[in-house]
């Protein structure tokens, strides 16, 4: 899972003071993952916060220490059981994760065949937050008329890896006061990629 509240925008210049600490642990028994909460801010020199971000770390085959079954906190939601106001479709390219890369994360997952082959996929995978990026402009085009700076926050469940190349169905459901709820898709793969998705924005 992934969280990201935005409290001001991002300047594209300038230096930004970053924390981060992990939050919940939870042991799913022996054999079982470890389910660990991390939480990081960002923040302005003079203090102000600029944005959160709270992920969920799964650490495969780590339980069996002793610690909490359960992370506290209210589950995501599901999506509304309608159909959804919009779909839109927004292609990835075949390089996109090797781009995402200058971003800081080099993670062989999303570079080399065989390291991703080892650990149970076909190839190399797409960042989380790539793909989450992908969601957030199709968000921004239905609800705040293509302005980022609308965007106040975005939560969401990952469910299966998008592939370099995939094109991301995004399905939007416009709950009309500022927020809508959404979910993704790869339909030439007939998977949902990301699930439980509710975005807020500045105005409705």
């Amino acid at each position: 899972e992934e969280t990201l509240v935005l409290h001001r925008p991002i300047e594209p210049e300038g230096e930004l003071v970053g924390n981060s600490w992990i939050e919940d642990i939870a042991d799913k028994g022996p054999g079982k993952p470890v389910m660990i909460r991390n939480r990081r801010t960002l923040s302005t020199l003079s203090g102000l916060l600029v944005a959160e971000m709270t992920e969920l770390w799964v650490v495969r085959g780590a339980g069996g220490f002793g610690g909490p079954r359960d992370l506290p906190g209210d589950p995501l939601p599901t999506v509304p059981d309608r159909q959804a106001d919009c779909v839109i479709d927004l292609p990835t390219a075949r390089n996109q994760a090797l781009l995402y890369r200058l971003s800081g994360d080099r993670n062989p997952l999303h570079a080399d065949p065989e390291l991703a082959k080892s650990v149970g996929f076909d190839g190399p995978i797409l960042h989380g937050l790539s793909t989450m990026g992908v969601i957030g402009r199709a968000l921004t085009h239905k609800c705040a008329d293509g302005d980022p700076h609308q965007l106040r926050s975005m939560r969401q469940r990952f469910t299966a890896p998008v592939v370099p190349g995939d094109v991301i169905a995004t399905e939007i459901w416009d709950e009309g006061d500022g927020s809508a709820r959404f979910r993704a898709s790869v339909p030439a793969r007939g998977v949902v990629v990301v699930d439980c998705g509710v975005a807020t924005f500045a105005s409705a």
